[in-house]
């Protein structure tokens, strides 16, 4: 539904910047985006309108929605090609709404997951909204794993 809901806003502004909004609400906690100042949202936003066309959006939404699980780089087919044979830790956002705690946890199962970190106040950027958490979950996993 994500990726219909992008399309639609993409066909419905040729500015972009009502799916550059779309992007960041989805991407980003509310949290993390309340505490960018409003000079940072403009310039992503103005970026995303600028250096985009609808046509080449779509196009790229079209790749992105894979429906029929044909396509070998879906999430769930990697993950059926990697099976449980590796070691695996995932750390997801607590407000992520592109792959939200569910999905993670039936991916987790599927890889044999040894540990799911469920970081707070964070959506789909981790990485960047709690790079430090992120970083010290990764390590601790990695110094246990790899004594």
């Amino acid at each position: 539904l994500a990726m219909e809901s992008f399309k639609d806003v993409v066909r419905s502004d040729p500015s972009l910047r009502s799916f550059a909004w779309s992007i960041l609400l989805a991407t980003y906690s509310p949290e993390y985006l309340r505490q960018l100042p409003k000079e940072v949202l403009d310039r992503f936003l103005n970026h995303v309108a600028s250096n985009n066309s609808p046509e080449g959006l779509l196009s790229i939404l079209e790749l992105a929605e894979v429906s029929d699980g044909s396509d070998p780089w879906h999430v769930a087919n990697m993950a059926d090609r990697i099976g449980t044979s590796v070691v695996s830790k995932l750390c997801v956002g607590e407000f992520d709404r592109m792959a939200p705690e569910s999905a993670a946890r039936d991916l987790a199962d599927k890889l044999g997951c040894q540990e799911i970190d469920v970081l707070p106040n964070c959506g789909h950027a981790v990485v960047v909204e709690a790079a430090r958490a992120w970083k010290d979950s990764v390590l601790s996993f990695l110094d246990v794993k790899n004594p």
